[in-house]
C-alpha cells in the first residue's frame, strides 16, 4: 500500500543557511575556485579599508600549505590510526582496492584467498598506519592570512562584520568594490563547511592616520548559519605597544592551488596594474617541496591615490516604487515638497514645486510624506520617471582609477612597446552614473599574440566569463583594427577598459562580466577604445615608415657586393678596349723571336670614338677627381677596384639614409610632431627688444637679448 502524502510544511531560511547551501553564486563553485575567491574578498577588503582613510595601501596575503596532523592540531583533535582497514577498502577481483575516499592498498596475493573467514577478519582487524585521505587531486588545506595596514574594524562591530550575513557598510548608493555583504561572510561559511574551524580577526581601529590604536582586538569567531549570527569564541583587548593599526584575518579552508595557482597569480598581476600605488606582499608555503613555494612583491610606484568615493542621493530616473516607499519611511521632511527637494539628486525647489502641481489633486507641496498611500506612491514614482529635464546624474561622486594610474600599471607589469590611455567624461545609464577609463598597448612581456583583453569594475580585475563582456565583444566585433595599422592577429594588442559606476550591471550572480546589452556603456568603452587607437596610429606609422627604410638599407647592402661587381667588370672591359686601341696593351709571344710587341693602334675611327666618349665624360663629371675617367682608370685592377667600388656604394646608401631621416624629421617638425622645435623664452619687459644671432648646436638654439649687458668684476 502506497503510503500516504505528507502536508507539505512551509519553511524559511536565514540568508547564511541559503547561501551555505548555494555557495555557488558567491563563487565558492569548487575548492579551487573557493580559494580564489576567499584571497580575493579578503585583499580588496583590505584596499577598501585602507583607501577609507585615504592611506596608500600596504597589503600582505600568504597561503601556507598544511598537513592533515596540522590541521587535527588546530581543530583540537587526536590523530589516530585506523583500525578496520576493510571500512576503507573494495574487495573486486580476489584483491583490495580503495575507492574515491579510501586510504591506501593492502598488498594481496593467492595466500589471501586460502585463508578462512575469521582469519581474514583477524588479519585486518589490525591496526594499520594509513595516510591522509585520498581527496580531488590537488585538494589540500590552506591556512589563508591577509594583514592590511587600513583604518580595522571597531572593537564591537567586529562579530556583526565578519559572522552576519548581509550585513555591510557598503549599502548606499556609491561607488563600492562589495556591496552584497557576503565575501568576508562567505570565507567563514567555507571554512566552516570544509574545516570546522573558526576565524581568528585581530584589529586595531583608527581613523586618524596621526593617532595609533590604544588597543588591538583579538577575536576568534564562528557563525551560527541557522540564526545568521555570529558565535563568538574570545572577544578580548590587548595591549598594542607597537601602535599598529590594521587587520589581520587568519582563515583555514580547504583549496587546489595547483589548478588555480594561474587564476590567483593573474588576480594580484592585473590587480596591481589598476592599483599601482598599492604595495602587496603574496607568499605561498608548499607543505613538502621547496620548488613549489612562490614569493611575489608587487612594488607601489605611485603615490597618486583616487580619492574616495562619495555617496550620493537616488537620482529620479533610477527609483522604483519600493525606494521611494523606503525613502518616504525614513525620511524626516515634514512635506512633500521638502522630500523631493532634499531626497532626490538634482531636483530643487521650483522644479519640485512643478512636479507636485503636475501631480494633481490629492496632491499638495505641504502633505506630509506619512500620508503618502500605495497609489499615490505608485503616481509619484512614475511621474518621476517621466520627466526629462532632470540633470544627469554628476560623475564626481566617484573614484577611477585615473589615467595616469592606468598607464602606469601597464607599463609596470607589462612593460610594452607602445601604449595610449584615455578618460572618458562621465555619462549615466538608468539614472547611475558610470566613467571608462580605457588604455590599448602594443608589445609587452607575458602577452600573447592578438587581443588580449583586461577589463576592470570598480577597480577589480574580472577574469571569468570573458567572452560575454561588453569589453571583449566591442574589441573583437567593433573596433577595425586594420584601419589603425594593428593586425588584430599578429600583433600582441593589450585592451585595457576600467569602468566605475555606482551600479555596476553585472550579468549573473557572480559578478564576473558586464552585458553588452547596455548601450550607454557600449558606445563610451568603443570611443574610448577607438580613441587610443587613434593616439596608436601615428606612432605606429612613424615605426612603420622607420621599418621600411629599415628594410630598404637592408636590401641595397644585400645587393651591393653583386653590383660593385658587376660595376667593375664593366668598367674593367671597357678600360681594356680602350687600352687595346691606344695600343697601350702588348702582344703576347708568338713564338718567332721577337718577344712581346706593343699592338698596333686600331682604325681610326674607333680611336675617334674613344676621344669623344672621353670627352663626353669629363664634361659630365665636371673634371673633378672623381670623375668617371679617373673611376675607369681605376678600374685597371679588378680586385682592389671591386672593394673600393663596394665601400662606395655602402658610403652613399649612408648618405642617403641620413637624408632621409632628416627629411622625414623636418615634416614631422611641420606637422608639430615630437621632433618639432617650440620658442621657450623669458618675455621682456619693455618693447621693441631685440635679440641676437642664434647660437645653435644639434639641440637646441639659444638667443640672447641685444639689449643685455654682462659685468665681469
Amino acid at each position: 500500500m502506497a503510503p500516504k502524502n505528507k502536508a507539505e510544511v512551509v519553511e524559511s531560511k536565514t540568508p547564511a543557511e541559503f547561501f551555505s547551501e548555494h555557495q555557488s553564486i558567491c563563487g565558492f563553485d569548487n575548492p579551487g575556485r573557493s580559494l580564489y575567491t576567499t584571497v580575493r574578498e579578503l585583499v580588496e577588503n583590505a584596499l577598501d579599508a585602507a583607501e577609507s582613510i585615504e592611506v596608500l595601501p600596504d597589503v600582505s596575503i600568504t597561503i601556507e600549505e598544511l598537513t592533515e596532523e596540522e590541521l587535527n592540531e588546530l581543530r583540537g583533535m587526536e590523530s589516530r590510526e585506523r583500525v578496520d582497514v576493510g571500512l576503507f577498502h573494495k574487495a573486486s577481483g580476489g584483491r583490495k582496492k580503495y575507492g574515491g575516499g579510501g586510504g591506501a592498498a593492502v598488498a594481496t596475493d593467492k595466500h589471501d584467498n586460502d585463508l578462512k573467514p575469521d582469519e581474514k577478519q583477524l588479519q585486518v582487524s589490525a591496526p594499520v598506519a594509513l595516510p591522509p585521505k585520498k581527496k580531488e587531486r590537488g585538494t589540500s588545506y590552506y591556512r589563508v592570512t591577509c594583514e592590511d595596514n587600513g583604518c580595522g574594524m571597531a572593537h564591537d562591530r567586529i562579530p556583526d562584520m565578519l559572522g552576519r550575513v548581509l550585513s555591510s557598510s557598503k549599502y548606499g548608493v556609491r561607488q563600492t568594490r562589495g556591496k552584497f555583504g557576503l565575501g568576508s561572510k562567505m570565507a567563514l561559511i567555507w571554512s566552516k563547511k570544509s574545516t570546522g574551524l573558526p576565524i581568528e580577526v585581530r584589529s586595531a581601529h583608527s581613523t586618524e592616520t596621526s593617532r595609533a590604536p590604544g588597543y588591538v582586538s583579538r577575536c576568534i569567531l564562528d557563525i551560527d548559519i541557522y540564526r545568521n549570527e555570529p558565535a563568538v569564541k574570545l572577544h578580548e583587548k590587548v595591549a598594542n605597544p607597537q601602535q599598529w593599526r590594521g587587520t589581520r584575518i587568519d582563515v583555514v579552508v580547504e583549496g587546489n592551488w595547483s589548478t588555480y595557482k594561474t587564476h590567483i597569480m593573474t588576480y594580484f598581476q592585473q590587480l596591481a596594474i589598476i592599483t599601482p600605488y598599492a604595495k602587496m606582499d603574496f607568499t605561498f608555503r608548499a607543505l613538502s617541496n621547496a620548488a613549489r613555494e612562490v614569493v611575489t612583491q608587487y612594488a607601489r610606484r605611485s603615490e597618486q591615490m583616487p580619492s574616495p568615493a562619495q555617496e550620493v542621493k537616488h537620482h529620479p530616473s533610477s527609483v522604483n516604487h519600493l525606494i521611494i516607499q523606503q525613502l518616504l519611511k525614513r525620511t524626516k521632511a515634514k512635506s512633500l515638497l521638502v522630500f523631493l527637494s532634499a531626497e532626490l539628486a538634482c531636483v530643487n525647489r521650483p522644479l519640485a514645486l512643478r512636479i507636485v502641481k503636475e501631480l494633481g489633486s490629492g496632491f499638495t507641496e505641504d502633505m506630509g510624506p506619512d500620508k503618502m498611500d500605495a497609489n499615490k506612491t505608485i503616481r509619484l514614482t512614475s511621474m518621476l520617471k517621466s520627466v526629462s529635464i532632470f540633470k544627469p546624474p554628476d560623475g564626481s561622486c566617484l573614484s577611477p582609477a585615473g589615467e595616469y594610474n592606468l598607464r602606469l600599471g601597464i607599463m609596470k607589469e607589462l612593460h610594452p612597446d607602445y601604449v595610449a590611455t584615455v578618460s572618458e567624461q562621465a555619462a549615466a545609464f538608468e539614472g547611475h552614473p558610470f566613467i571608462v577609463e580605457a588604455g590599448v598597448s602594443l608589445g609587452g612581456q607575458a602577452v600573447k599574440d592578438g587581443i588580449n583583453v583586461y577589463r576592470f569594475a570598480n577597480r577589480i580585475p574580472l577574469l571569468f566569463e570573458a567572452g560575454n563582456d561588453v569589453v571583449t565583444q566591442v574589441a573583437n566585433r567593433r573596433i577595425h583594427w586594420q584601419s589603425y595599422k594593428i593586425d588584430p592577429k599578429r600583433d600582441r594588442v593589450g585592451v585595457f577598459v576600467s569602468i566605475v559606476s555606482t551600479k555596476i550591471p553585472f550579468k549573473g550572480t557572480g559578478k564576473e562580466y558586464i552585458g553588452d546589452d547596455t548601450e550607454e556603456i557600449r558606445k563610451c568603452v568603443k570611443n574610448a577604445l577607438q580613441r587610443c587607437c587613434k593616439q596608436l596610429k601615428q606612432h605606429l606609422l612613424t615605426r612603420n615608415a622607420a621599418r621600411d627604410v629599415r628594410e630598404r638599407k637592408k636590401n641595397l647592402l644585400r645587393y651591393t657586393p653583386d653590383v660593385a661587381r658587376a660595376i667593375a667588370v664593366v668598367l674593367n672591359g671597357i678600360n681594356k678596349r680602350k687600352r687595346m686601341v691606344q695600343g697601350e696593351l702588348v702582344e703576347e709571344d708568338d713564338g718567332g723571336g721577337r718577344g712581346k710587341q706593343p699592338q698596333r693602334p686600331k682604325d681610326a675611327k674607333q680611336l675617334k670614338l674613344y676621344v669623344e666618349m672621353e670627352r663626353k665624360w669629363a664634361a659630365a663629371a665636371g673634371g673633378g677627381s672623381s670623375s668617371l675617367l679617373g673611376l675607369l682608370g681605376e678600374a685597371e685592377d679588378l680586385a682592389t677596384f671591386d672593394k673600393l667600388l663596394r665601400a662606395r656604394l655602402e658610403s652613399a646608401i649612408e648618405k642617403v639614409d641620413l637624408e632621409s631621416a632628416l627629411e622625414a624629421a623636418a615634416i614631422d617638425r611641420g606637422k608639430g610632431g615630437p621632433a618639432s622645435k617650440e620658442s621657450l623664452f623669458i618675455a621682456p619687459l619693455r618693447a621693441g627688444t631685440h635679440f641676437t644671432t642664434p647660437l645653435v648646436n644639434s639641440v637646441c638654439s639659444i638667443r640672447f637679448f641685444s639689449s643685455a649687458m654682462v659685468v665681469y668684476k
